[in-house]
């Protein structure tokens, strides 16, 4: 702490701050909505006035519900805040949390008692003597912009409900792909702009996983046994990962029908061979590396829908290729050559 009494006021505001940001983002893009329930740990989060901005101007129905754990605040007549003059605006910050809260979480009788006298209004639950949280009903576990290197796996397990988890901007290098088996319910794993050197482990995940985000990391190569496996995997994010070919799909089980490859150091061409294995693909991202040569699409010409190949060094297109490609409604080839 170098500056505070209980946080460092600048870390915690900015960390604060863009929790939100990533929350904002996230309702802007329905992917946080009327079935989701956030909960802030501390009363006092920096930018949360966001939220009833928001959720006054969108039907009822879309906002999520929201709870809000009470620690100490003004109400607390031992709280620091009454030392350093903070109590006037922290009263009335309070006020408005206590307008758009679906509920607030006391930590002991005392707090509950100090908010009733405070006329707050907000559902008061005491949760003095409850667990932090019951991972086992977990949907949707969100740990972006955090400094995690590795998960324990003794925690994996009780994660078994999950469908959707987000480890973005961490720094994981490796993941426990023994115990992964126990997430039997995941559909998409988002490992984006972590440690990774290679395309990691997860082989244990093959009969559920639709959506893979390994974008962002030091992959270079994959290995193609790596991708063994997966029978329903139809979304792969490969995005800046410092590939240099195109991924060897040979062993690849499932219907992929999204790569995204943007920005990586893919050329000077791809054979057309590298498809076969990928014949249903319907959307290839390629904008931002080193072709010379607009791809062969091969075995995939007929089903591939979106092709996107600006920032390349294309400079012609085989009138025979989009011929051949009869779902094509999508062709993106701007700033080549």
């Amino acid at each position: 702490i170098s500056v505070g009494q209980v946080l460092d006021a600048h870390g915690r505001s900015y960390f604060g701050m863009s929790q939100l940001m990533n929350l904002v983002q996230m309702m802007r893009n329905g992917e946080c909505g009327g079935e989701d329930v956030v909960f802030f740990e501390d009363m006092f989060q920096p930018g949360i006035e966001s939220l009833p901005y928001i959720m006054c101007q969108i039907p009822e129905e879309q906002g999520p519900t929201i709870y809000l754990r009470c620690l100490a605040q003004a109400v607390d007549p031992d709280d620091f805040v009454h030392v350093w003059g903070m109590s006037r605006w922290m009263s009335l910050y309070e006020q408005m949390c206590n307008e758009f809260a679906t509920g607030i979480l006391a930590s002991n009788e005392e707090m509950v008692a100090n908010m009733r006298i405070a006329n707050w209004s907000a559902p008061i639950y005491n949760i003095s003597r409850l667990a932090f949280i019951n991972t086992t009903t977990l949907v949707k576990f969100y740990l972006i912009d955090n400094h995690i290197s590795s998960m324990d796996p003794l925690f994996v397990p009780e994660l078994q409900s999950m469908t959707k988890l987000t480890l973005e901007r961490n720094e994981l290098d490796a993941l426990p792909n023994e115990d992964f088996k126990e997430l039997y319910s995941l559909v998409e794993l988002d490992v984006a702009e972590n440690l990774f050197t290679s395309f990691p482990n997860l082989t244990q995940l093959g009969n559920t996983l639709e959506v893979l985000k390994l974008s962002k990391n030091r992959l270079n190569t994959i290995d193609p046994f790596l991708l063994k496996g997966f029978v329903k995997l139809r979304t792969l994010y490969l995005v800046e990962c410092k590939l240099t070919t195109f991924p060897d799909f040979t062993h690849m089980q499932s219907q992929l029908n999204y790569l995204y490859l943007q920005n990586n150091e893919i050329g000077p061409r791809i054979d057309a061979a590298c498809f076969e294995p990928i014949a249903s693909i319907g959307s290839v991202y390629l904008q931002g590396n080193n072709l010379n040569e607009f791809p062969d699409f091969g075995a995939a010409k007929s089903s591939i829908s979106r092709v996107y190949v600006s920032s390349n060094n294309i400079s012609s297109i085989n009138p025979a290729f989009l011929k051949a490609m009869t779902n094509l409604n999508n062709l993106i080839i701007r700033n080549n050559p």
